[in-house]
This record gives structure tokens, C-alpha cells and sequence, in this order.
């Protein structure tokens, strides 16, 4: 009896996992929820749920949910990882750091919550902390793009435009559709006068979504 509740657990949980990758949100949250209704504290559900409300900026329920994950596994980085991008979204920055770097303690090899400890720091404005933070992700995993691309930010706060744009088309290299590093580098075009390429990179992150709201925003105010 027990092991058939397990195994319909499990395949409701794969099936929220699945329509969760295809973006298939309600449908995902909906299967989430039903799983948690009888087994409250099944960790999957807990972690992938905050994930999913995160995704959709329902960012307080995703704090909920991460802090419950981690009561009940403390020892796995990610949810100590995510909470921080949660924390940052709220705007409770040192929060955001603590939990970062409480992934790092767990987690010294794992690129992200350095890449993101980054980004926090940058809004902190300790921009040498932050750009020693990015650094340390590339250096333990050269191909996460989202090192170069908060690198990328932080130069382009600092003014320094030819470091931020080469860490914006290193980025492109390593993952030529991720359509926020076109969008942003199009910005820095735009700063330089340079409008022709600007919509160029531009019209390229449209192509890999149409519905990016700041592309298309950034795109029809190059062409005034």
C-alpha cells in the first residue's frame, strides 16, 4: 500500500517537473500543490514550487518555500542559493549575501552562488568584491555564462565599456541565445552612438524572444 502511494507520488512529481520545464506553470504549480496537500513536507515539491513562484515574481511565497526546504535539508546549496536571488528581489540585500554565501560554505565549487554573490555585491556597490566574486565563478567553471554576464554589468556600472562588452560577447559565445546579454549589449552600443549596431543586437534578442519587453522598448527608441 505504502510503496504504491510512493510510486503515484513519484509519477505526479515527474509529471510537475515536466510541464514545469515546458513552461507549463499553472499545470506544474497545480501538481506541486496536490503533492504537498499529502505529503507536506515532500522536499522535491517544496524546492520546485519556490522555483516556480520565484520564476513568476511571487517572490514572498518563494521565500516561504526556500526556508522550509532548507529546515528541513540545511545542507543543500541551492535552496540556500536560491532564497538569496529571492532576498536580492526583495531588496534585502544583506540577507541576499548571507544566504550566498552560507551556498558557498556548503558548496565552495559550484559557480552560481559566487556568479550571483556578484551581482548582490554590485548592488551593494562593493564593485571590487563583486568583480573578485565573478572572477572566482569563471575560474571554477570557465562555460557559466552568467559569471561574465554579471561581470558584464558590473563594468558597464563602472563605466569601463570595452571590459564590459567583451564580457557581454564572451557570453554570446558560450551561449549565443541568451537574449538578455544581446539586449544589454545593445545598451552599451546605444550609450556609445553607435545605433547602428545597437539595433543590430537588438533585433538579435528579439529573434530569440519576441517578447522581450526592453528589446523591443530599446529597439524602437534606437530607431528615433
Amino acid at each position: 500500500m505504502n510503496e504504491k502511494k510512493n510510486l503515484t507520488t513519484e509519477e505526479t512529481f515527474a509529471s510537475a517537473l515536466k510541464n514545469h520545464q515546458d513552461d507549463n506553470l499553472e499545470v506544474a504549480q497545480n501538481l506541486y500543490e496536490k503533492i504537498l496537500n499529502t505529503n507536506p513536507d515532500h522536499f522535491g515539491s517544496i524546492f520546485y514550487l519556490g522555483a516556480l513562484f520565484a520564476k513568476i515574481s511571487n517572490f514572498q511565497e518563494a521565500k516561504k518555500l526556500f526556508k522550509k526546504a532548507i529546515e528541513i535539508q540545511p545542507k543543500f546549496s541551492p535552496a540556500h542559493t536560491n532564497l538569496g536571488s529571492v532576498f536580492q528581489k526583495l531588496g534585502e540585500l544583506q540577507q541576499a549575501v548571507n544566504c550566498c554565501k552560507k551556498a558557498i560554505e556548503i558548496a565552495p565549487m559550484n559557480p552560481i552562488p559566487h556568479a550571483n554573490l556578484g551581482a548582490i555585491l554590485k548592488d551593494l556597490g562593493e564593485f571590487e568584491k563583486a568583480i573578485t566574486c565573478c572572477k572566482k565563478a569563471i575560474e571554477i567553471a570557465p562555460s557559466y555564462t552568467s559569471s561574465y554576464h554579471n561581470l558584464a554589468l558590473i563594468f558597464q556600472e563602472l563605466s569601463e565599456i570595452q571590459k564590459a562588452i567583451d564580457c557581454y560577447e564572451k557570453t554570446i559565445q558560450i551561449d549565443p541565445n541568451y537574449a538578455d546579454t544581446y539586449n544589454n549589449l545593445g545598451n552599451v552600443y546605444k550609450s556609445l552612438r553607435r545605433n547602428e549596431k545597437a539595433i543590430q543586437v537588438f533585433k538579435k534578442a528579439l529573434e530569440f524572444n519576441p517578447k522581450h519587453a526592453n528589446a523591443n522598448h530599446n529597439l524602437a527608441n534606437t530607431y528615433k
